[in-house]
């Protein structure tokens, strides 16, 4: 018994000895791991300040360089339009946006005349179209709540769908909110371009959608209209009639009989009930003819335009960083092979010996 107690506390003691040999190891090979890269990074800091005033000349003449080209060319506009799209259109949108930029691409200043009914000259100086969501995160938040308020709320909270999940279907074209960027060449005058944007984004296919919606949508208010009329002969039917018990002093309280059999109740009080709920309908049904009566519609126009001050994009930017770049590669190049013709050396020397 003596001797297996004394087995089992040896047996004990290897387990502790081996478990705490495992967090030593794995504990020395992360600080390994840190003095590694800090090592790396001092001979990349040393390595740049030995050569800084090689890559900062690099850089500067290559920015002058740039600089130079840039001036002699003219400067660049931009100009901004906000769309809203129904039926799904901004995707055709994003499509028509990278036709655009293909036939700007392919020097079809025709074809770009054609579209935006300008002239050909005005079309060469067109140089590229952009579109993304119009405020982006806003929007998704509101597009979030719509969806939770048609849809039932315990059921996607308790398959824990979130606002995250949300945006991760979403792609770009489904915002209803489109920010199109239009950069041309001299100032150009961007409202020409506004109607022409507009067009090509419809087609038959969306056209024919969109007479379905609005022969369903005025179908509906006429209806309303209709139902209005209706109360409003009953209320005014009613008014003669309390009028009639006046003149011939009738104190009783003139009921009609609505609903199920045996039940009075106040006629105008319903009426007026009723007309506040068509009322309701019909301000409904006009705010749908404002949102969903056309296919792409401009909340706002191309405005005059701006000259365009993309930094990253600037021609002296592009070439401080290709000529630092240039210049880097260059030194570790001769560096490289200054260490192998040492190598090289050395093996020789040791073969000699």
């Amino acid at each position: 018994m003596e001797n297996k107690k004394n087995s089992e506390e040896i047996d004990l003691g290897q387990l502790f000895i081996i478990i705490g040999n495992g967090f030593k190891n794995v504990f020395n090979s992360i600080i390994n791991l840190f003095k590694a890269v800090f090592h790396y990074l001092l001979l990349a800091l040393l390595f740049l300040k030995r050569y800084a005033i090689v890559l900062a000349v690099a850089a500067l003449v290559g920015g002058l360089l740039g600089y130079f080209t840039e001036s002699s060319h003219d400067p660049k506009y931009q100009s901004n339009m906000v769309v809203e799209a129904n039926f799904n259109s901004g995707y055709n949108l994003y499509n028509q946006i990278d036709y655009l930029n293909s036939l700007i691409k392919e020097k079809q200043t025709d074809k770009l005349a054609d579209i935006f009914e300008i002239s050909k000259s005005e079309a060469s100086r067109l140089k590229t179209f952009e579109v993304e969501p119009y405020q982006k995160d806003k929007n998704i938040n509101i597009e979030f709540e719509k969806y939770l308020k048609e849809t039932d709320t315990i059921f996607t909270f308790g398959r824990g769908y979130n606002i995250e999940n949300f945006k991760a279907r979403f792609y770009n074209s489904d915002f209803k909110l489109q920010n199109i960027k239009v950069i041309a060449q001299n100032n150009f005058d961007f409202s020409k371009l506004t109607s022409g944007m507009l067009k090509i984004i419809e087609n038959d296919y969306f056209k024919n959608i969109l007479n379905l919606k609005k022969k369903g949508i005025y179908f509906e208010k006429e209806a309303i209209l209709k139902d209005l009329n209706e109360v409003d002969s009953l209320r005014a039917l009613y008014k003669q009639v309390e009028l009639l018990s006046v003149k011939k002093d009738n104190r009783a309280t003139t009921n009609i009989e609505l609903g199920q059999k045996g039940v009075q109740s106040n006629p105008q009080l319903e009426l007026f009930e009723k007309r506040d709920i068509l009322l309701q309908k019909l301000n409904n049904i006009n705010d749908r003819i404002a949102h969903e009566t056309f296919i792409v519609k401009a909340i706002s126009n191309f405005n005059s335009g701006a000259e365009y001050k993309n930094i990253i994009e600037k021609k002296w930017v592009k070439f401080a960083i290709l000529s630092f770049l240039l210049a880097f590669f260059i030194i570790v190049l001769l560096k490289l092979n200054s260490y192998l013709k040492q190598y090289e050396e050395e093996k020789i020397n040791t073969v000699k010996k």
